[in-house]
């Protein structure tokens, strides 16, 4: 085994042989959340949002319209201050159930899941989209701040908190890059509506964008698996 990632031990040599890749598969999953404790996590998030006066990232361009307090691994190529949150509870009872069924039926990770923890989310922040917001077609892996060939980031996800019914929303797939000289010139090979409640597993090199029309907010939550 190696164990250079900075996240811990990692399981490279067995993930090469045994983890395919789904570059272009999508698992949509219907949570078993009651409204209530979904409405508590967005208070929580606004409130934060506000408390700490967050925004986006100086270094995003007007293409992209939204909130949010995600950053790289290195915090200094960001600018934002802001404590990071947890979701612990909406993790571990609603979303890691999930995340176990993903990677051992769709990754063949079985006999390592039954050791035991095997991987960590600590990469996790959120997304708040008003009315015209959007985030550009783009992947989680040279993104996020991870060499592409580390195979200790295996899934990435998104966990819709609230999408109001006057919005239209679209979560949709690309077959690659759709970017040329700094323009989008590929359409989508999927296009899903998402809904409050949902949650969506995905490979990390899976080229996705979120588009939003209408008056209205949406509020997600978005994070990183890698194997420890």
């Amino acid at each position: 085994m190696k164990t250079n990632s900075i996240f811990g031990t990692g399981l490279q040599c067995d993930i090469k042989k045994k983890m395919p890749r789904m570059k272009n598969e999508l698992k949509i999953i219907p949570l078993k959340i009651k409204p209530d404790l979904l409405h508590e996590y967005t208070d929580a998030i606004q409130r934060h949002q506000q408390r700490y006066d967050v925004s986006k990232p100086s270094k995003w361009g007007d293409q992209i319209k939204l909130l949010t307090n995600m950053r790289y691994i290195s915090e200094e190529q960001w600018d934002q201050t802001a404590p990071l949150m947890s979701f612990d509870i909406l993790k571990y009872n609603y979303i890691y159930p999930h995340i176990d069924d993903y990677l051992a039926k769709k990754m063949g990770l079985w006999k390592y899941l039954a050791k035991g923890d095997l991987y960590h989310t600590e990469h996790t922040w959120y997304n708040i989209y008003e009315n015209e917001g959007n985030q550009v077609p783009h992947y989680h892996i040279e993104n996020h701040g991870r060499d592409k060939d580390d195979n200790d980031l295996v899934a990435s996800g998104v966990c819709y908190l609230q999408v109001d019914d006057t919005l239209h929303r679209e979560f949709r797939i690309y077959d690659g890059s759709p970017w040329k000289d700094g323009k989008i010139v590929n359409e989508p090979t999927q296009i899903t509506h998402p809904k409050a409640g949902e949650l969506y597993l995905f490979e990390p090199s899976l080229w996705h964008e979120a588009v939003q029309t209408g008056v209205g907010k949406s509020i997600v939550i978005a994070f990183n698996v890698f194997l420890i």
